[in-house]
């Protein structure tokens, strides 16, 4: 009897454990159905944000100046600044090709520009939005975030930009988007494994089920916090050592992590055109650097460049052959650093050049180095026969705990100035 009773325990206790198990799972796929669908909308809403916010900084590197609409018989054209953008879509299907994402600029709630195409394969220039949109991004010129925006025949998760003006007026929008499809799917390459794992809890029951749920969700937890941090921003924190250990679509997801990361780490940091250090990140390390030099006492010397007659080069060639030179001089820039430091493009054609931990006067050999490459560089272009050249001028100056940033930038900048006055082509120092 006592042998029948155990028997009958360990057959039963597995069909009690499917009950429970059952709800407990179905409990965990809802809960975490939930949570990651909010996370995915979070995570596209920032990335998105990023996206918008590097087609608007491109603009303004590529086409200095306000956005303008002109309408001369019954024709309407777009300007950015002093150049036509009317029928241009160069920097906006580069952009989608790196990013994936639809951009459209807006002249007020009219498409002027866009990568968004019908069926037939022309693009939606001259549709519109809906007034909801017109009502939260022009009317109160606020930036907005939409997950059901209707396109076409298609359904998107939208980020909505204003473009304002100087006075304050808003001419129109920008906006990225993506297919509402994308965040379904990520949903369900999260929660699929989850279900998957309780399929096998129900069948199986008892302590081994339960201890690889128990391991599956403390892995989903870890990439849950993953996914939190980089939709917070936080793009330093790498994914949890047991996600990148196992090898199903929980590891693909936390690969998938790391790849955002470092593609948000691009939009965010590099400049678009020279892949060169941005503004914003150049003042970050300049901040980290200043830190430091504070702590230990360590010395550096900080160098604005600007390449000489730039304008002459636009107005002459034009702005693609202009763009070529951006990327010449930026990668003979680049690779002349040796060291401790960094280049960046400050804006235009004005570069950002820092050694760290170097005195003034190995920071001028230094640069004689740069200067001297950048007038060596043979920049062709199919239209014409003989290469472009350029030069470079320098402004440098050192610094350490007892400067600030703003005073050594200013410095360098006039430093800067000078060498443009008196002949450019040269290095302004102490």
């Amino acid at each position: 009897m006592e042998k029948k009773a155990r028997s009958s325990i360990y057959k039963t206790i597995p069909a009690m454990a499917i009950v429970p198990i059952m709800l407990f799972g179905l409990l965990v796929l809802f809960i975490c159905s939930i949570r990651f669908n909010g996370v995915m909308h979070e995570k596209v809403e920032d990335e998105l944000e990023n996206i918008a916010a590097s087609v608007a900084a491109t603009y303004n590197t590529v086409f200095p100046g306000e956005y303008r609409y002109i309408e001369q018989e019954n024709i309407a054209f777009y300007y950015k600044g002093d150049e036509e953008i009317t029928g241009d879509f160069t920097i906006i299907d580069s952009l989608k090709e790196a990013t994936g994402a639809e951009i459209t600029i807006f002249y007020k709630d009219v498409r002027m520009i866009t990568t968004i195409k019908d069926a037939e394969g022309e693009r939606l220039i001259g549709s519109g939005v809906s007034t909801i949109i017109c009502r939260d991004v022009l009317d109160q010129k606020t930036a907005r975030f939409y997950d059901g925006v209707v396109i076409g025949e298609n359904t998107y998760c939208a980020y909505y930009m204003p473009l304002l003006t100087e006075n304050g007026g808003c001419i129109g929008m920008i906006a990225v988007a993506k297919p509402a499809e994308v965040v379904k799917d990520l949903v369900f390459k999260a929660v699929f494994p989850i279900a998957f794992v309780i399929l096998i809890g129900m069948l199986a029951a008892g302590f081994i089920s339960f201890r690889y749920a128990k391991k599956l969700a403390t892995a989903i937890g870890h990439l849950q916090k993953a996914l939190a941090n980089v939709a917070k921003g936080d793009l330093s924190k790498d994914p949890h050592y047991s996600i990148m250990e196992r090898n199903d679509e929980i590891s693909d997801m936390g690969r998938s992590v790391v790849s955002m990361q470092k593609s948000l780490h691009v939009l965010i940091e590099r400049d678009a055109l020279t892949e060169l250090y941005n503004r914003r990140c150049a003042n970050q390390r300049l901040k980290k650097m200043m830190k430091k030099a504070e702590n230990t006492g360590t010395r550096f010397c900080l160098t604005i460049a600007d390449i000489d007659f730039f304008k002459k080069v636009n107005d002459t060639y034009g702005h693609e052959v202009g763009d070529k030179v951006l990327i010449a001089v930026a990668k003979a820039l680049k690779a002349s650093m040796t060291g401790k430091g960094f280049v960046s493009r400050w804006g235009g054609e004005e570069f950002l050049i820092v050694f760290d931990e170097t005195e003034y006067e190995t920071g001028v050999d230094k640069l004689k180095i740069f200067m001297e490459n950048v007038r060596k560089l043979q920049i062709p272009d199919e239209r014409f026969e003989t290469p472009i050249q350029v030069t470079m001028t320098f402004g440098i100056v050192a610094g350490g705990a007892e400067n600030d940033i703003d005073s050594l930038l200013r410095t360098a900048d006039e430093r800067l100035y000078k060498g443009k006055t008196e002949g450019r082509n040269r290095i302004v120092g102490e």
